[in-house]
């Protein structure tokens, strides 16, 4: 999936609500292609990166949390 500049022009709380529906839409293993100024922020739970400079993550297999 690639999302590559967009985040950085919405708000953090939709931020917030995207990525974890980024890590639901993809495939055990999927990969997330961010832009060079783009992160998962806190959710490093669910995505493992793999390159850190090309912004690449890589979908892991844990548990989304819940938001309260």
């Amino acid at each position: 999936m690639s999302c590559r500049n967009l985040l950085i022009y919405l708000a953090t709380e939709m931020q917030k609500k995207l990525i974890p529906l980024f890590h639901y839409s993809l495939t055990p293993g999927g990969i997330l292609l961010l832009g060079s100024a783009e992160t998962v922020g806190t959710f490093t739970d669910l995505f493992t990166p793999l390159n850190n400079k090309l912004r690449i993550f890589r979908r892991t297999d844990s548990v989304l949390r819940s938001e309260p």
